[in-house]
């Protein structure tokens, strides 16, 4: 912890949670006639409040589509304007998702969630997709390697489009169980397993 004022204070570290009850594993077909999305092709999934934040990396996504080994479908979350088409994707655009049992059914309908953020501490839209049973994809930034491993994703080391689409292409290949997904955010990002974490830390302060 590099702080010249805070380094030599406890440090705890919380990490986000999530509401598993809500964000849950759902039948990837059903999901998909719902929403009108291919059941036949790869589906990755990009999340984001407004898509052309910088920071969120969709320029970055954009570049790496074309270096894909196979043709596949992009669900898009957020606002902003994209093309129906880019690289080796036909892009489903649904804007702004508000409502979270709609935001359950697009983490239900794709393969792979794509979180290309340059700067993120860590990411919801992981936490959210692993209660879902989804893998994902994301740039080693920030508390990303907390959330992402082999089990549960790829971890792209360079923040390039080449290397993005390299874990793309991989986690594509790969057989992710949706299970054992699921089991680590039932353990690490629950509701009762983080308010217990806080529960423990404020009375080990009180007890100071």
């Amino acid at each position: 912890f590099d702080s010249k004022i805070l380094s030599k204070c406890n440090l705890s570290v919380i990490k986000n949670p999530v509401d598993t009850e809500i964000f849950i594993p759902k039948d990837k077909t059903g999901c998909r006639k719902i929403l009108n999305v291919p059941v036949d092709k790869k589906v990755l999934f990009f999340l984001s409040d407004y898509i052309n934040y910088e920071r969120k990396g969709f320029s970055v996504l954009e570049k790496a589509l074309s270096q894909l080994k196979q043709e596949v479908t992009l669900i898009v979350a957020g606002r902003g304007k994209i093309p129906e088409k880019i690289g080796k994707a036909s892009i489903k655009h649904f804007g702004l998702v508000r409502d979270k049992s709609l935001l359950n059914n697009i983490y239900g309908a794709c393969d792979i969630l794509v979180n290309p953020s340059l700067n993120d501490i860590s990411s919801n839209t992981v936490i959210e997709a692993m209660a879902c049973g989804r893998p994902a994809v994301a740039f080693n930034s920030g508390g990303i390697p907390e959330l992402i491993n082999k089990i549960n994703g790829q971890i792209a080391i360079d923040k390039t489009p080449e290397s993005l689409a390299a874990a793309i292409n991989i986690a594509l290949e790969k057989d992710f169980d949706e299970g054992t997904i699921r089991y680590k955010a039932l353990s690490e990002h629950s509701l009762s397993v983080i308010a217990a974490k806080y529960i423990e830390l404020y009375q080990k302060v009180i007890g100071k």
